[in-house]
């Protein structure tokens, strides 16, 4: 059955379909990351199962290996462990086979684990931390995200170079579109300083503990952050994931980094609301050598500022002047320093871009383009 979930996001509560996370299981392509289960196994896909779409499991007759174990069975996908629960499954034989529960969210400490009606209890994968992007972006891009390739399957063979960069410029500005959208609806429901404390937080969480994050975000407001404490925000952000996370990626070290940066600028959301004209390098440059000490790496920097700064501060500008301004901030936005991204991509752009290419290679909107490339359907041939 296909559930229609008010789920939340960055800047509130927004629908998502089950039909999506089924649709995203089917395909795995999208998935980033080693999948665990809850109880650290590893676990590998050999097939999906095949998609059910009358009553029972999601999937049936899957093959996939759990700790080094080979297990066939069913596959259930709900958005809540709970869910397994409220729908009647512990109770209904034909759900016994389920060897995977897959879900979209952490389950609070409170909540069981699924259980079939014998007794057996298949374990739980959580999705949140393998999807290629945030919640919000992932329904926006519904239409593309469902069958990305990878990378190494775009083929160019036909393409000369003047027209891979105007086809990566083309999606780019279709992220732009959507980033900026996305942006100007956020705004139209938080105040300014709320909505960098959220952005700056999402960043943080990075692909693994942005549920995490978001829900510190939510729990602690800009207003009273500069006087909590490190222990409250990892509180406030509880369950947190900390598999396969580097040292200086661990939960109590990024909100420390955010609290200093709180304490020692506490207007810092203000001093971001700048002007086009100022919005620039050495201004980035500036603002970047007062947070680095602080722990913020110029890749965690450069992501705040094209997925957040940048697109709420084009959105406030239209807000301001009562309309969509012509040129608007994408010029900046591409030309900007690329934040996270993956080493493949890097490695791509190298091979298929010169190395004389305006803005260089290492700039936002190659890679933008790239990803938006990678999570269509479109051809590049």
């Amino acid at each position: 059955m296909d559930y229609l979930y008010e789920v939340p996001g960055s800047y509130g509560s927004i629908g998502m379909r089950e039909r999506l996370l089924q649709r995203i299981w089917e395909e795995q392509k999208g998935l980033v990351g080693d999948l665990r289960l809850v109880t650290g196994e590893d676990v590998s896909i050999e097939n999906p199962g095949s998609w059910n779409p009358f009553e029972g499991p999601d999937f049936k007759d899957a093959d996939i290996t759990i700790a080094g174990e080979r297990k066939f069975g069913d596959i259930e996908i709900h958005f809540h462990e709970r869910d397994w629960f409220l729908h009647g499954h512990d109770r209904d034989g034909r759900y016994d086979r389920v060897i995977l529960h897959v879900v979209l969210f952490d389950p609070m400490p409170e909540e069981r684990s699924a259980e079939c009606i014998s007794g057996r209890k298949p374990g739980t994968l959580i999705l949140a931390p393998h999807l290629p992007m945030d919640l919000e972006s992932l329904i926006a891009l519904e239409e593309y995200c469902l069958n990305p390739r990878d990378v190494e399957s775009i083929q160019w063979e036909h393409s000369g170079t003047e027209e891979i960069q105007t086809r990566l410029r083309t999606y780019a500005k279709e992220r732009w579109r959507i980033k900026t959208g996305l942006a100007a609806i956020k705004l139209a429901g938080k105040n300014w300083q709320e909505l960098l404390h959220q952005g700056m937080l999402e960043t943080l969480g990075a692909v693994r503990n942005r549920a995490a994050t978001l829900r510190v975000a939510e729990r602690i407001p800009y207003s009273v952050m500069a006087g909590k404490t490190e222990n409250d925000l990892m509180e406030a952000g509880a369950p947190w994931r900390f598999n396969g996370l580097r040292p200086a990626s661990a939960p109590a070290r990024l909100l420390c980094s955010y609290l200093k940066l709180c304490r020692t600028y506490p207007d810092w959301p203000e001093a971001l609301k700048v002007s086009h004209d100022s919005l620039t390098h050495d201004w980035a440059r500036t603002w970047h050598q007062r947070v680095r000490p602080m722990g913020f790496t110029p890749a965690r920097w450069n992501t705040f500022v094209i997925d957040h700064l940048i697109p709420f501060i084009n959105a406030y500008r239209e807000q301001e002047v009562g309309g969509k301004s012509e040129a608007g901030l994408f010029d900046i936005w591409f030309s900007w320093p690329a934040g996270t991204v993956p080493e493949k991509h890097i490695q791509w752009l190298r091979n298929n871009l010169p190395k004389t290419v305006t803005p260089g290679r290492g700039s936002n909107g190659w890679h933008q383009g790239l990803l938006h490339s990678t999570l269509s359907q479109k051809p590049f041939r």
